[in-house]
């Protein structure tokens, strides 16, 4: 039930669980809203490859951007554009709603669509 809530605010935000996840994951960071790509592989428990898709798809919609490492130049950051934390923040909060409505909805003794 509270995956196909969230689904459901993930699609009205044009998001997929895989590109929430890595919003999800780069927000709760903190500032500068930034991982290795490697490190959200691990957190996502996603293939290096899935992560590349999503990361793909995010950079192109404006969200996440990637940059060199100064300190490795064989590696790289992913981190959030503004308008990436700011839909991020937007994801989190319709989620967290839309979880909480079940709580809620299951605490009064009855249960959302039934």
């Amino acid at each position: 039930m509270f995956d196909e809530v969230a689904a459901r605010e993930l699609e009205r935000l044009g998001l997929t669980a895989a590109e929430y996840g890595v919003l999800a994951v780069l927000r709760r960071v903190g500032e500068p809203y930034r991982l290795k790509p490697t490190g959200l592989t691990s957190a996502l428990l996603l293939s290096s490859g899935g992560t590349g898709n999503v990361l793909k798809r995010l950079g192109a919609a404006g969200l996440a951007s990637r940059e060199a490492d100064a300190g490795d130049g064989c590696s790289s950051w992913v981190r959030l554009t503004p308008e990436g934390v700011r839909a991020a923040e937007a994801a989190v909060r319709a989620v967290t709603a839309a979880h909480a409505g079940i709580v809620a909805a299951d605490a009064g003794g009855g249960r959302p669509g039934r």
